[in-house]
């Protein structure tokens, strides 16, 4: 842990006296300022080198950021200013409510109030003792490869906050400068243009070597101590260019694209996938409203919101795709927005199939429930993602070792997440069916035929899809590990999900499925999905494919799943006594 006072105290011979008095008084004049509104943009452009590739510092402040507090911004202040703020006065932050613990036993082992989420980093380590023999244990339990529990990934999580920002205090993290010695390799796209193999040269660095860009940075922090002041972002708008143009002119070849860090900043700022959200929900408004009142008017208004946010949904995968140039399904945030954009693609072409022209001189309302169920599957995975930052992460991160191929992450990864699509959308079908069955399946009846028709397209789609990809990753595997199946637990999985559909539509047709067990089983198997999709690496967390594990989530899809069993259940039961009933009269 950084001794803070020692590390202030240290400022007069890292950069001289004047800068020394700029940085202590900036605790008060930033204390002062959680009121103003100044623009720090310009800051989040300077390129910095963290998690293995180059980055805007907008994406590791809001990242930074997000990792401690849990948000983008505090108390209205952008993460440019926040985090930058750790550097420069560290002893004001640590005595600032902002490390946020959720699981409530490693708070009690601590001795902190476990009625709050949030702490101070003094709060944090005033039982020193005890927090460094839990991140011993931790440690030792990752040296023998043992499953970390929720309490032992807790503990991580918060040793990985307290690093994060005694790093930035001390200037570690914040590498604002390339080498001259770095090589440049690959392709435009790869990480920036830039060679990983070596680290750029931090703060800390050059604050001891005392040379010109120490001068840069010295400057730099002066007129962000001004900007603080006056409000007036002027003269570190000023500062930052020298900055970057200097530390730029220490090895062009291996500094960052600037096209791609003014691409990044935009991608932060516009926030593509949350606009899409938030269009898809107004567009699936005008649909439900043109299902309960009929209004072929009000569905075809809705068409025109679901092309604008599938569109800005689109426009966020090209930005994505533009700055890592691969494809944007490495991890659990980037396959979660890719299911949403497949559930719509797929709602589409279900509309205008053969079964939706079919269905037209039935209920009419073929077309409308389709595209429903398509919505909702974009509104929940897109709200999702942009809610959970704590259990998917959206940050663009370098891929790992077994994932560096284009063609195989397209052509594996791509097809077997888009099924996953097509079986959400059969889902949340199946839903709408059910709701229709408790309601009466007599008045109901085309509507139930047109949504089972619906489900089986949508099923049909998916087993094809999720054979495809399952096929393709054992042929990925065979190139990259030496087999073609190991049964790891994700390789298992796939599978299992995909014999129980196989199951599924092989029983409609031999006719051992009626209706509403056809649709009831679209319900229960995207259990089966789940828990290939997010249980293997939220809750098995064992097996090769390990970039994909995560933690956090679990109580709430485990509830989600619950829910969904009792509903068919309850369904099935009130189905039977109508019968029943029937059947005496």
């Amino acid at each position: 842990m950084t001794d803070f006072s020692n590390m202030v105290r240290s400022l007069k011979t890292i950069f001289g006296k004047k800068t020394v008095a700029a940085y202590i008084g900036l605790s008060l004049l930033f204390t002062c300022s959680l009121t103003c509104a100044q623009d720090f943009s310009a800051i989040g452009q300077i390129p910095l080198q963290d998690g293995g590739r180059i980055k805007p510092f907008d994406s590791f402040a809001r990242e930074a950021l997000r990792l401690i507090y849990g948000k983008d911004t505090y108390n209205s202040k952008s993460a440019n200013e926040v985090v930058l703020t750790w550097h420069f006065v560290p002893e004001h932050w640590s005595q600032v409510e902002m490390f946020k613990i959720n699981n409530k036993p490693l708070k009690a082992r601590l001795e902190l109030n476990e009625d709050k989420s949030l702490f101070t980093l003094s709060e944090v380590m005033q039982k020193s003792s005890i927090w460094l023999s839990l991140v011993s244990d931790v440690q030792a339990k990752r040296q023998n490869k043992e499953k970390l529990l929720p309490f032992d990934q807790a503990v991580q999580l918060l040793d990985s906050q307290i690093n994060l920002f005694s790093m930035v205090a001390s200037g570690h993290a914040l590498k604002f400068w390339p080498r001259v010695e770095t090589e440049v390799t690959g392709s435009d796209h790869d990480e920036f243009s830039a060679s990983q193999n070596t680290s750029w040269v931090s703060v800390a660095e050059v604050s001891k070597a005392n040379d010109s860009s120490a001068a840069d940075f010295s400057a730099f922090a002066s007129a962000f101590v001004e900007a603080i002041k006056t409000g007036s972002a002027a003269n570190l708008d000023g500062s930052v260019k020298v900055l970057i143009s200097n530390a730029r002119a220490i090895n062009p070849a291996g500094y960052a694209d600037e096209s791609l860090i003014r691409a990044e900043v935009h991608y932060n700022q516009f926030h593509p996938f949350k606009w899409a959200w938030i269009l898809y929900a107004l567009a699936a408004c005008f649909v439900l409203a043109s299902w309960i009142f009929d209004k072929r008017g009000l569905f075809t208004f809705s068409l025109f919101f679901t092309g604008i946010a599938f569109l800005i949904h689109s426009y966020g995968f090209a930005l994505r795709v533009f700055l890592t140039g691969r494809p944007p399904v490495s991890n659990m945030y980037e396959s979660v927005v890719w299911v949403a954009w497949g559930a719509v693609v797929f709602g589409g072409i279900i509309a205008l199939s053969k079964s939706a022209k079919k269905a037209q001189n039935s209920s009419k309302k073929f077309s409308t429930l389709t595209v429903l169920s398509s919505l909702i599957v974009a509104v929940v995975c897109l709200i999702t993602a942009d809610l959970a930052p704590s259990v998917l992460d959206p940050s663009i991160q370098p891929l790992e070792s077994v994932l560096r191929s284009n063609l195989w992450l397209t052509v594996h990864v791509l097809t077997i997440t888009l099924s996953y699509g097509a079986f959400f959308v059969a889902f949340v079908l199946g839903d709408i069916g059910l709701f229709h069955y408790l309601k009466g399946k007599r008045d109901h009846d085309p509507i139930i035929q047109d949504i089972s028709r619906a489900i089986y397209r949508a099923l049909m789609i998916g087993v094809v899809l999720l054979a495809a990809g399952t096929i393709l990753g054992g042929v990925w595997a065979d190139y990259s590990w030496g087999r073609f199946w190991g049964w790891d637990p994700k390789e298992n999985w796939a599978l299992i999900a995909l014999l129980g559909y196989v199951a599924v539509l092989h029983g409609r047709l031999a006719g051992w499925l009626k209706t509403f067990g056809f649709i009831a089983s679209s319900v229960v198997s995207f259990g089966l999905v789940i828990m290939a999709w997010f249980g293997v690496n939220y809750v098995l967390g064992a097996g090769l494919h390990t970039y994909g594990f995560g933690v956090g989530g679990v109580k709430e899809v485990s509830l989600f799943v619950l829910c969904h069993f009792i509903y068919v259940g309850f369904v099935a039961v009130a189905v039977k006594r109508k019968l029943l009933v029937k059947d005496s009269a």
